[in-house]
């Protein structure tokens, strides 16, 4: 595999160095420039090129996409026995807490 390697390299290299060979019917001396579109390079705000502000809003409209739907926790109950579950947990929650905030730390055994 490797003697492969040497030998493809050392043609590449040769075909390099004798620009004026034509292989395989190719022109290799004709290239293609490609370029970018003169609008995306125009300043618009204090030395931005408008694909930089591109960039910006749109990653900046995603954080804010994640930031909303991941970090927040939003969530709309789907049922009304849903609705009516999460009351009753509220209320027991809240009972509860009234509960431990009438015993004293002295009364409280804890066990360990």
């Amino acid at each position: 595999m490797a003697s492969c390697m040497f030998v493809l390299f050392m043609f590449l290299s040769w075909a390099e160095a004798h620009p004026t060979l034509s292989l395989i019917g190719c022109d290799c001396s004709s290239t293609e420039s490609y370029s970018t579109p003169d609008w995306l390079e125009t300043d618009v705000v204090a030395g931005f090129r408008i694909w930089q502000l591109l960039f910006l809003s749109i990653g900046g409209f995603i954080v804010l996409v994640v930031f909303l739907c991941c970090v927040i926790k939003i969530r709309i109950p789907r049922t009304k026995q849903e609705i009516e579950v999460e009351y009753q947990r509220k209320l027991l929650t809240h009972s509860f807490r009234a509960h431990l905030d009438m015993l004293s730390m002295g009364e409280v055994n804890f066990v360990t």
